[in-house]
Parts: structure tokens; sequence; C-alpha cells
């Protein structure tokens, strides 16, 4: 067995108060000094932090919805007046729907500000204010809810739409046909009369004026639905005439019966109500309300829906203001916190590495060197032992590892020399093999009181007992080697007298004897 290496000295690192003390009550009191300075840190925090928060509770419950709401709602109107103007102008139904969907987003818009105004308290100045912004909005809403299906409804009535147009359709067509009407008549009555020289030219007159007016009220009509200039050129033009047609009738009625006076004082009475019309529907064309809808819609709809956006408009940028204090308030707060939380972090990071050096010198260096140990003995240095540096559980597992790297060395000692006595048993089954076994060679081994010496007796005894029979077995081999000599030269002889050559010489033989006079020796049964 190696000698063992010199006992350990124990040493000291922070001081029996530490280094004495269970790993837990160590791990406890590091941990329990990082939690108590976490919760300062922390408890310090909120209380700076306090105002920081009530400034930001406030923006996100108060400032920051109202300022979103009314900026939704101020998009929702635009979108509103944007949707009805697209129906005015094109007619799609799409717009409309359009319409429906931003007005009931609006309405959405302007409950979230309205729940939002009721939350304020009510001596606080913003609160009343926005109140009454509120009011003066949902009073401009109700005169501007009934517009839209009113100009839409408009829109949607082309003679409502248009005045010009209805002028035309309702007052100025029955003027038209009235005159139409008399001078159908007074062709009619003058076709009956005989074609002399002085009835075709009235004829011709009728007919002219009739093509002339009716081209008038074509252009007139073009002009009126679309508002292209050239048709109220055409109009023009064609007015001009048929006034000089007119005239020209006019000239002729002395020569006309009475039938065709009434029926030119007919078409006189209409052409005179249809005379100041197409001025009318000039102004109209070419004046504000050509469009009846827009029209409504520039002088009513858009200054309610400017009103409205303007106060929204007020809303959002107010609260933005306020929303920017508030943030501001909030930020410097912030900064206060967090210029807190740098200096009390710094001091618990320097607590921290304080109590990691210390759990790492009272825990994970003698770990350390205890692993380092185990590396040395695993090496195969059972003469090493740990250092014991303290009372704690580490000590405790030091002293263990020793006592149990002492009772490992002795446990492989003794293993060895068992292993060189079984050599020795194995070495005397050799030489048994090979016959050169010598009794008392086991007697060292067979003197052990174990199973090993119980083995080493019994293969000696064993050993005895096989030499005994071999020498046994030597004498009884030379022995048969003598019987199976003889009997070898015993066949032989039976070999020779068996065969046919050997009876007939023994045949002549027993005749030369009967010749002789001799008798010879009793046959030999068998055959000798």
């Amino acid at each position: 067995m190696s000698e063992l290496a010199p006992p350990p000295t124990r040493r000291r690192r922070l001081g029996p108060w530490f280094d004495d003390r269970p790993i837990g009550v160590k791990l406890a009191m590091g941990l329990g000094a990082m939690v108590a300075l976490t919760l300062v840190v922390i408890a310090i925090g909120l209380v700076g932090g306090a105002r920081a928060t009530a400034s930001i509770d406030q923006t996100v419950d108060q400032r920051a919805p109202t300022a979103l709401a009314s900026a939704r709602a101020q998009a929702d109107m635009l979108r509103m007046v944007g949707e009805v103007r697209g129906y005015l102008a094109l007619g799609d139904a799409t717009f409309r729907d359009a319409y429906r969907t931003a007005a009931t987003a609006f309405e959405a818009d302007l409950a979230s500000l309205v729940a939002l105004a009721e939350k304020a308290p009510a001596d606080d100045p913003i609160g009343a204010r926005l109140r009454g912004d509120l009011a003066s909005l949902r009073a401009a809403y109700a005169q501007w809810q009934p517009l839209p299906d009113q100009l839409f409804a408009i829109r949607d009535d082309q003679l409502r739409r248009e005045p010009a147009l209805r002028i035309l359709i309702d007052e100025a067509t029955p003027q038209i046909a009235a005159i139409l009407d008399g001078i159908a008549e007074a062709t009619r009555l003058q076709s009956l009369r005989p074609p002399t020289a002085q009835n075709l030219a009235i004829l011709g007159d009728l007919g002219a004026f009739n093509g002339a007016f009716l081209s008038e009220v074509s252009g007139l009509r073009g002009y009126v639905t679309t508002g292209r200039s050239l048709f109220k050129f055409e109009y023009q033009a064609n007015q001009t005439v048929a006034d000089t047609a007119w005239q020209a009738l006019l000239g002729r009625r002395p020569i006309l019966d009475a039938a065709e006076n009434a029926a030119l004082d007919d078409a006189a009475a209409a052409l005179r109500r249809f005379s100041p019309m197409p001025a009318s529907m000039f102004e109209f064309v070419e004046g504000d309300r050509s469009r009846e809808d827009l029209f409504q819609f520039r002088t009513e709809a858009v200054p309610l829906a400017d009103r409205m956006v303007a106060t929204l408009d007020g809303l959002a940028t107010s609260e933005q203001q306020l929303l920017g204090a508030d943030l501001a308030t909030g930020r410097d707060g912030l900064a206060a916190a967090r210029l807190q939380a740098l200096v009390l972090g710094a001091i618990l990071v320097a607590v921290a590495i304080l109590v990691a050096f210390a759990i790492t010198r009272g825990v994970a260096g003698p770990i350390g060197r205890l692993t380092s140990a185990a590396q040395r003995i695993r090496g195969g240095d059972l003469s090493y032992r740990a250092e014991v540096e303290s009372r704690d559980e580490l000590g405790t597992l030091a002293s263990a590892f020793n006592a149990m790297t002492g009772q490992l060395a002795e446990t492989i000692e003794t293993q060895q020399e068992y292993i060189r006595e079984v050599g020795v048993v194995t070495d005397a089954a050799v030489a048994v093999e090979a016959s050169e076994f010598q009794p008392g060679a086991l007697g060292g081994v067979a003197a052990r009181t174990d199973a090993l010496g119980a083995l080493a007796r019994t293969f000696e005894r064993m050993a005895s007992e096989v030499k005994a029979r071999e020498e046994r077995l030597r004498a009884q081999v030379r022995e048969l080697r003598i019987e199976i000599d003889e009997a070898r030269q015993a066949k032989k002889v039976a070999e020779i007298t068996d065969t046919d050559y050997f009876r007939s010489l023994r045949g002549r033989a027993q005749d030369l004897r009967r010749i002789v006079g001799t008798d010879g020796p009793p046959e030999d049964p068998s055959g000798g």
C-alpha cells in the first residue's frame, strides 16, 4: 500500500460566522440579501413612478382615447361628405351604402366621445369645455342627419335635380305642343284651299316656321340636358329663323280665313307663354342651381359638415396638446424613476457581486477542489486526500471522501493479493497439464481460510490423485502391450494354419505317418 499524503490543513476564507454555516444557510443569506435589496429598489421605483403612472393613466384613460376618437370622427365625417358628393355626382349606389357605413362609424365615435366626456370630473374645466363642444357637435349633426336622404331623393328624381329640365318638361312642353298644334291646324286648313301661288306661299311660311321652331326646341332641349354651348348656338340660330317666319305669317293674316286666324291665335298665345321660359332655363343651366341637389349640398350640407369638422379638429388639437403635456410630465417622472433605478441597480449589482464572490469562495471553491481531488484519485493516486476546509456539508463530504479513498486503497490491495494467489493456482493447473506439478506447490495458498484456500487444497488433492492415476495407468498400459503382442502372434499362427495349403501339408504328413507305420502325436483340434 502506497504512503498516504500528509493530512490537509483546514483554512479559513470568510470567518467562522460564514464558513461553518450549512450551505443552505449560506445560500439563504446571499439570496435574502439580494431579495431585500431588490424589494427596496422596487419600492423606490414604485414611489418614484407614481406621478408618471398617474399622468400616463390619465393619458391612456382620457387624453389619448379622446384625441383618437376625435380624429376618427373627423375622418368619418369627411368620408360621409365624400360619399354624398360621389353619389350626387355619379348616382352609384355604392357611394350611398358607403355613406351609411361611415355614418354608423361616426355615430359610434360620437358616442365614445360622449362617454369619455362623462368620465371627466364635473369641476374639471377641460371636461366642461369638452362637454360644451360635444353639445354643439351633436346639435349640428342633428341638423345634418336628414340632409343626405333629402339630397339622395333629389338626385334620384331628375326633374327635381335639374330645374331647367323641370321647366322644359312641366311648363314649356305643353306650350310647345300647343304651338305645334296651332301651326298644324293652320297648315291643314290651308292645304284644303286651292293650290294657288299665294296659298302655296302661306304653306311655305307655315312649314318654315314649323321646321325652325322644332330645331329651336331641339337645341333648347340639348342645351338644357347637357349644358353644351353648341346646343345653345343651335337654339339661337333657329330662334332667329323661327321669328322671321312667324313675322311673315302675321303679315299674311288679312288673307287668311277665320279658322286659320283662330289656329294662329292659339299658336300665338302659346308662343307668348313659351317665350320667357328659355331665359329662365338658361339662368338655371348657367347659374349655381343647374343641379338642385348639388346646390343644396353646397349651401346646406357642406357648411354644417365644415362646422362639425372644425369642432372635431379643435377637439383633436386640444386633446393632442394636453396629451403632449401629460406625456412630458410622464417622461419627466419616468426619467427621475429611471435615474433612481440606475443608482439602486448599481448598488444591487455590487451587492450581487459580493454575494456571488462569497458563495463562490464558500461553496464553489471547495466543490472545485473536491472535484480536483476526485480527478487525481481517479487517475490512480490513492494516497491523495481532499482538504477539509469547513464544518459544513462540504467539510463532511470531504471527510467521507477521504475515508472512502482509504477503504478503496485497502480493497484494491487485497484484490491485487488475491489476484496474485489466483495466478499461483493457475500456474499449478498449467503444471498439472504439463505433468510437472510438484506436491506442496500450493502450500501458501492452501493455508488461506477463504474460498480460494479451499480451492487450492481441493486442487492439490485432485492433482495428487491425478498423478497416482497416471502411474497406475502407465502400468496397465505396459501390461496391455504384452497381452496385445501375444494376441498378435497367436493371430499370425492362426492365419497360417487356417490356409488350404497348410491343411494339405498336414494331410500329407498324416499319410506319411501311416505309410511309415508310426503314429504321430494326437491332432491338435485347433489345427496347430
